[in-house]
């Protein structure tokens, strides 16, 4: 059974709304915090690249677990505007851990498995395989963000869980983030045409199996002060793109066209 007081960082996200939900429902005691303006028992809005709007919510709830979710995903966004992204998933990491050090805090980091960059073309990775170059600004930064987590494991003895996660998909938002199965799945039911990027291939999870795989990696040696590990969350069958698209439209019973176009540069 999780120590009370859970803050979950990035409560607004798809990943993040699914995991309070998740936490409420095993009777956890759980709080949020996002940059969205919203009114909700044990919800605060804040900002994590403004240390002083996190240490308010720190120092009222004394978190014991600190799921650390928020980040700017959008690839594009990280490859035209890269100081966003340095600023909120390297900065605000930094300030996530600054606080969870004070408070003695587990942090769970979410990671990503792009962080293997080009690892991938020479077969399966799991958390023996060193990480490649990376392919874009987005997970340069994720990287640079969990190299952070394992120093102040080392030099401050945070404990400190890093889960480096798969696509994932599942009931999303209708704003933010729309995974590329979704996007398939309202194309297909609309008959508008399905964009796939050209050669790309993803190993896929789905939402709940990474939530509770979430949790998991936080119940791990969770006594352990100075514990850290790194967990891969997702599955090992991997998935051409195209492949997925044919099937959805199959599913869906579309005449949806499929049209493969050039992978962004970055993304």
């Amino acid at each position: 059974m999780f120590i009370l007081n859970i803050l979950v960082i990035g409560s607004e996200g798809t990943i993040g709304s699914r995991l309070v939900e998740k936490l409420r429902e095993k009777g956890y005691q759980v709080w949020g915090c996002d940059i969205i303006r919203k009114k909700a028992p044990n919800y605060t809005m804040a900002d994590i690249t403004h240390y002083e709007t996190l240490e308010r919510i720190f120092a009222d709830i004394q978190p014991k677990i600190v799921f650390h979710l928020a980040a700017e995903v959008s690839r594009e966004t990280c490859e035209h505007w890269p100081t966003v992204s340095v600023e909120t998933n390297v900065m605000g990491t930094l300030n996530v851990l600054l606080l969870c050090t004070k408070y003695s805090a587990r942090v769970v980091y979410s990671g990503t498995s792009e962080e293997y960059g080009d690892a991938f073309q020479y077969g399966k990775v799991d958390e023996d395989t060193p990480i490649g170059n990376p392919q874009g600004i987005y997970a340069l930064t994720k990287y640079m963000a969990e190299t952070l987590v394992e120093f102040f494991h080392r030099t401050r003895g945070l404990s400190g869980i890093v889960v480096r996660l798969f696509m994932c998909y599942g009931r999303e938002k209708p704003t933010g983030y729309r995974s590329a199965v979704t996007q398939f799945i309202e194309s297909a039911r609309l008959g508008e045409t399905i964009f796939v990027h050209k050669g790309t291939k993803r190993q896929w999870s789905y939402i709940d199996d990474t939530v509770e795989g979430l949790i998991k990696a936080a119940q791990y040696r969770l006594d352990d002060h100075g514990c850290y590990e790194t967990f891969l969350l997702g599955r090992s069958e991997t998935w051409e793109m195209i492949d997925i698209a044919k099937k959805i439209r199959s599913i869906v019973n579309s005449k949806s066209r499929i049209e493969e176009i050039d992978v962004p540069k970055g993304i």
